[in-house]
């Protein structure tokens, strides 16, 4: 017999939490590649983005509940789409919910979230070779195991609602590393160590590094050499991939680049002369 789930017919973070608990409490396992396509409907759900159940917890509580029709214990029973925010969690948790009442998953489910799911999984199974040469960092180990089983934790749910975020994101760096190799046969040198120049560059990538609390921001110039700075965490307005920019900067260093080999300039202290601007 099927364990009953408590729920409620409300869809807010409040409930989704409380139906998450009682998965947990009861220690339910599920089906893994449920749970994959759910997050790929949640991820469209989401206008194909991922949206942290933290942050759409913040969100809830601070509505403006003059918008908002609550029962007579002030439980919440409607909210328009344009004031409540679900995070892709709490989306899957909902869906999961009617699919274990019951529902057929094609309710929740459409063609083009079981293809990215699929999609997705034969990305993700590419980290076999990874963990034979023991490479693989610590997220990439969960990525793994959790792709590698038929049935999952409810604890981990919250690890595949990331999921299509980190594929997308690791499929337009793939596409990036290419293009950079392809760049690296003809990369030089740019300017001298320890003086301030002048470049014309293009941002070709911009990739989060949490070691560091900062983005690297890899650009080329007009004949196709790589120069990267760095940008921090906080910085308002990041420069994005096609931008165009004239700047002066101090040269960092000329170093050979660890993943793609080619020579590469890195700047710092800089100073946007045209184009587009951050701070």
């Amino acid at each position: 017999m099927n364990k009953k789930i408590k729920g409620s017919s409300t869809k807010n973070p409040v409930v989704a939490y409380k139906i998450y608990k009682d998965l947990r409490s009861k220690k339910r396992f599920l089906d893994t590649r449920l749970c994959i396509e759910l997050s790929c409907a949640a991820y469209r759900k989401n206008g194909m983005s991922h949206i942290k159940s933290n942050d759409a917890y913040m969100s809830y509580v601070n509505l403006d509940h003059s918008q908002v029709v609550t029962d007579d214990n002030g439980v919440p029973v409607h909210v328009t789409e344009a004031v409540l925010t679900l995070a892709n969690r709490d989306h899957i948790i909902f869906s999961l919910f009617d699919v274990l009442k019951g529902d057929d998953k094609s309710k929740h489910i459409k063609e083009k979230d079981s293809a990215l799911a699929e999609a997705m999984a034969n990305h993700f199974q590419g980290l076999l070779f990874k963990q034979i040469a023991g490479t693989l960092s610590e997220f990439d180990e969960k990525v793994y195991k959790l792709i590698s089983t038929k049935t999952m934790d409810s604890a981990e749910l919250g690890l595949v609602a990331a999921l299509p975020k980190t594929y997308f994101s690791n499929v337009a760096w793939d596409k990036q590393a290419a293009y950079e190799r392809k760049l690296s046969e003809t990369s030089e040198y740019v300017g001298t160590v320890g003086k301030r120049c002048s470049f014309n560059l293009s941002v070709i990538s911009k990739r989060y590094l949490s070691k560091h609390d900062s983005y690297i921001i890899t650009t080329k110039d007009e004949h196709g050499n790589i120069v990267k700075f760095f940008v921090g965490y906080h910085t308002l307005t990041l420069p994005e991939v096609g931008d165009e920019m004239d700047i002066t900067a101090y040269v960092k260093s000329h170093e050979v680049g660890k993943f793609n080999g080619a020579k590469e300039t890195t700047i710092n202290r800089i100073k946007c002369t045209s184009g587009v601007q951050w701070s």
